[in-house]
């Protein structure tokens, strides 16, 4: 959060295009994959795998997008 201890807090116009961009597509890309995994048919499957598909999965995607947006300090 190198921004957030910059008191001018200088960004570049392509960075903020390009957050609004990823922003954008993955508002228009997840609901539609989310959907997805739920209407899946996963009939032969053991219920771990189940688990995996429909829960953790949408939150291992929310996480990496998170941190994707997140500068490392240092």
């Amino acid at each position: 959060m190198k921004m957030l201890r910059n008191l001018r807090a200088q960004v570049n116009p392509s960075t903020i295009i390009i957050m609004v961009v990823a922003i954008f597509i993955a508002g228009l890309l997840l609901p539609t994959a989310m959907s997805s995994f739920k209407a899946a048919n996963y009939t032969g499957l053991d219920s771990a795998v189940i688990t995996i598909f429909t829960v953790l999965l949408p939150i291992v995607i929310g996480v990496g997008i998170a941190l994707k947006f997140l500068h490392k300090s240092g």
